[in-house]
């Protein structure tokens, strides 16, 4: 193709639909459920400057999503300017445009930390004593959305929807345990594990604390109870901490449990007396400039 001449609707439409896939509603492992600016062009039609310039919008989201910075490889075109087939000084071509809507294609499941920030989800505490197993049981609901995009077409994301590209954008659910004062042997014990444990992040392939952790996440977590987690404490290792989810529809549930399974000590069975807490996060997608996808609804269904 020579300089000046006409980009033919059928390439650009191909690198319009490739982003529209990374950034809107998308299928399986893509989209991240935004509004998209770009619009197919019809066939025969000239792509124009402000094509070309939708378009950068939509990749520029994406990437500023997926690395934390805003494009250097392409520069958004001005009404008046020529797109050529290349050109890597005004960075305006197909070509580039072409290269960098392929990285992030690649690249979809990917993004930044300072793209995603933590929420309050539920939490429970209990201040009475306890010797036996406590549960905390956490639904969290997500309700769809829709949004509308730049040609003002609607694009309606059902609650499963909104559950895949929030995991898409790598939103995660977090969980963590908290044990108060109280200086007994089985207060301190449950207090180290906590503290050994920190935070379990359930995202869209795992759920781990950094360490410890299993191959369970979104993708792939079954509609009964299965254990994501499990942590065993030290000084009476028959105590443990476990999280268990399961997934149907549009809700995940987590049930966590404070295992207190160890036997008398030699004589009585000790009770923690400490006040315990269960905490559930959220990390969300929350950029309103580039990937901004709503908090999921949470609901504590039993307390500890």
């Amino acid at each position: 193709m020579a300089v000046g001449d006409t980009i033919t609707a059928a390439r650009y439409n191909i690198i319009r639909a490739r982003i529209a896939a990374v950034l809107g509603k998308g299928a399986g492992d893509e989209g991240y459920g935004q509004a998209i600016t770009s619009q197919t062009v019809s066939v025969g039609a000239t792509v124009t400057a402000q094509d070309m310039a939708n378009l950068f919008v939509d990749i520029n989201k994406c990437r500023v999503h997926q690395t934390g910075n805003a494009v250097t490889e392409i520069a958004q075109p001005s009404i008046g300017d020529t797109v050529e087939d290349s050109n890597t000084t005004t960075k305006e071509g197909y070509v580039q445009y072409e290269d960098l809507s392929i990285t992030a294609q690649s690249a979809r499941l990917n993004f930044a930390s300072n793209q995603v920030g933590i929420e309050s989800g539920e939490s429970s505490s209990r201040t009475a004593d306890w010797a036996t197993d406590i549960n905390h049981i956490v639904t969290v609901t997500f309700p769809g959305y829709s949004v509308t995009n730049g040609d003002g077409t609607t694009t309606a994301m059902t609650g499963e929807d909104h559950m895949r590209v929030f995991f898409n954008a790598g939103g995660a659910i977090l969980f963590r345990g908290t044990i108060g004062s109280g200086n007994t042997t089985i207060n301190n014990d449950w207090r180290n594990l906590m503290t050994s444990v920190g935070t379990v992040t359930f995202d869209r392939d795992n759920t781990s604390n950094g360490s410890v952790g299993t191959s369970f996440g979104f993708v792939n977590l079954p509609t009964g109870y299965t254990t994501i987690f499990n942590k065993t404490a030290s000084a009476y290792s028959a105590n443990d901490y476990l999280i268990e989810g399961k997934k149907n529809g549009n809700v995940l549930s987590f049930r966590i449990t404070f295992n207190e399974d160890k036997g008398p000590n030699p004589n009585f069975d000790e009770a923690v007396t400490a006040t315990t807490g269960s905490i559930v996060e959220c990390k969300r997608p929350n950029n309103i400039n580039s990937v901004n996808i709503g908090k999921p609804t949470f609901n504590t269904t039993n307390n500890l």
